[in-house]
């Protein structure tokens, strides 16, 4: 992972090295994988594009850290409004954590992590310390990993994609 760049930055904001980038592009590429499932869902609703297009502004400067992270801040509510919202919106509502946890990565360069522990799990984490490809990946299956209705084989495809998409990015250097 090395060639991903040097450790997960703790500056704000993160410097705009090669890792950096890549890191962003990781963060954008597992959301757009998973964005045709918000896409058929709410078809008039462009968040999740737009968000991808923030995270990219601010990865290139173009925006402010402020502006990002309200805007994250907002998009994190509209999704728990559709998670309760009672019309089936809890899958494509992940595609949209994921969008809010890609401006986080090029806003942060990392997930606040506050769990710890050897014993942690996945499921002992808070919502917003999902990365973006692990929420889609969660939506490309149908549900968390821990959820029985969710599909092993789709999580499986999503993984095998991802690994893909690393070295994707990893070969433009």
């Amino acid at each position: 992972m090395s060639k991903l760049g040097p450790g997960l930055g703790s500056s704000s904001p993160p410097s705009r090295a090669v890792g950096y980038v890549k890191r962003v592009r990781l963060a954008i590429m597992a959301v757009e994988k998973s964005a045709p499932i918000w896409e058929d869902a709410l078809p008039d609703d462009d968040a999740v594009r737009d968000a991808l297009e923030l995270a990219h502004d601010v990865m290139t400067g173009a925006v402010s850290a402020k502006f990002a992270g309200l805007t994250r801040g907002s998009l994190w509510t509209h999704c728990d409004d559709l998670s309760y919202d009672g019309k089936n919106h809890d899958i494509p509502a992940l595609v949209g954590y994921a969008a809010a946890q890609a401006i986080t990565v090029a806003l942060w360069d990392q997930i606040d992590e506050d769990s710890e522990g050897e014993n942690c799990t996945d499921r002992d984490l808070d919502p917003d310390e999902f990365d973006p490809s692990f929420l889609g990946a969660s939506a490309w299956a149908g549900g968390m990993p821990w959820n029985r209705t969710s599909s092993s084989k789709r999580r499986r495809e999503y993984w095998r994609w991802w690994l893909s998409a690393v070295l994707e990015v990893l070969g433009t250097e």
